[in-house]
């Protein structure tokens, strides 16, 4: 694509080369801003919908060559496209509402399809830059909140997030905000990329601010998400001897020693007061959606429809036209049914396998899956743009890996 720029006054014609390349990150960079400013531009969340669909639409080159390349796996995509259209047409025989049909067909579509989208590193560059940007917004919302409310006077605020639908804002002691507004889904991931990403001091910095906002975000699967990528990035990242298990063994225990009373007592502050409410709204949320599933023997192979909505209001919650739920994965199941429910998850396993294949990157999807499954936000924009980071940050991989090998073949005069 070429951009022809006439000065004014004169005869002379410059000739700009604008690549589809830039086109591309210039959209993903639309995306990733939306998606991380959702407050306060919700209401417009519907240009980062149009500059997703595009984005994919200048990759279609590619994602054509890619189908071409790869053609065992294509035949399952393709397979998986014709069962997708099935479920729409019968999601309208259903008659289930044309625009939830349309949205979640599309979110299942373009996550099959977007493990075959062209990888570039400057995707994780923006990706990092505007959550980090979210980052410090959490943090410094944390410290005017401490600053400005306590127990007595914080509901005002509270009231007028939940109104704009921007998400919650609360504490329980007046000490401890919980920032758990939109547009912080990707905190969590965006750490597990710092880690693999960024070296030396970079990388600690980044990583230390992006802990704190995860704690001020106040969602607690974002920090069980923390710990089993720890976990999993510590255990296999390392190359083990007897002396570095019984060093870290020793260190691990008194850090455990240190840190368990408070700790402890912050695990079981959380668990008893989403005990009270959280975990009891998640538990109602399955028994409808399960209970609606299991209507009869065809609803349970097949579903009860894209854009499927159980219009029950029960004690806890009124779901009348909910499309969004804690545990959107069930959600998914209830319209989908069992059969493409299961084909989608081998399909994406099998996509995961072969395109992302690095261990330590297959580990930071799966904790991704672990911490998201327990939120809303799973299977949507969201789930796309982690893949596309997974894609970008293999590709950089990859370029190491080979200028590794170059570095120590032997040279000859």
């Amino acid at each position: 694509m070429h951009v022809f720029i006439k000065i004014m006054g004169g005869g002379m014609y410059f000739k700009s080369k604008v690549s589809f390349e830039s086109i591309q990150v210039l959209l993903f960079s639309f995306v990733i801003f939306f998606l991380t400013r959702q407050v306060p531009l919700n209401s417009y969340s519907t240009i980062m919908n149009i500059a997703l669909l595009i984005f994919f639409f200048c990759n279609i080159k590619y994602l054509v060559f890619n189908f071409s390349k790869y053609n065992e796996l294509s035949i399952s995509i393709a397979v998986g496209l014709m069962y997708l259209l099935l479920m729409i047409i019968y999601s309208l025989y259903l008659l289930n509402e044309i625009p939830h049909i349309i949205r979640f067909s599309l979110i299942l579509f373009l996550i099959q399809i977007a493990y075959f989208l062209k990888p570039n590193y400057r995707y994780i560059e923006i990706f990092i830059l505007f959550l980090s940007i979210q980052a410090l917004f959490i943090i410094g919302f944390e410290l005017y909140l401490i600053l400005n409310y306590d127990l007595k006077n914080y509901m005002p605020i509270r009231y007028f997030f939940r109104e704009q639908g921007w998400g919650d804002v609360y504490t329980y002691d007046g000490v401890l905000w919980k920032i758990q507004i939109k547009g912080t889904a990707l905190l969590t991931f965006g750490f597990f990329v710092i880690i693999i990403y960024y070296n030396g001091i970079k990388k600690y910095i980044l990583a230390s601010i992006f802990l704190l906002s995860i704690l001020f975000a106040g969602n607690f699967a974002y920090i069980l998400g923390v710990l089993f990528f720890s976990s999993l990035y510590y255990l296999f990242s390392r190359r083990w001897t007897v002396r570095k298990m019984v060093l870290d063994m020793v260190s691990i225990f008194i850090l455990t020693l240190i840190f368990s009373i408070p700790v402890f007592n912050y695990l079981m502050e959380v668990i008893e007061m989403k005990s009270e409410m959280s975990n009891k709204v998640r538990a109602d949320q399955v028994e409808i959606l399960i209970s609606d599933l299991n209507e009869n023997n065809r609803t349970i192979i097949f579903g009860k429809g894209l854009g499927n909505t159980v219009n029950i209001k029960t004690k806890w919650r009124d779901y009348s036209d909910q499309v969004y739920y804690e545990l959107q994965s069930v959600y998914i199941l209830n319209q989908v049914g069992c059969m493409f429910f299961i084909y989608f998850i081998i399909i994406n396993i099998i996509l995961a396998f072969f395109f992302i294949r690095y261990k330590i990157l297959l580990i930071c999807y799966g904790s991704y899956l672990f911490y998201s499954i327990f939120n809303p936000y799973f299977f949507d924009t969201n789930h796309i743009v982690v893949i596309i980071i997974l894609l970008s940050l293999r590709k950089v991989m990859d370029e190491k890996s080979i200028l590794h090998t170059c570095s120590i073949q032997p040279t000859s005069r």
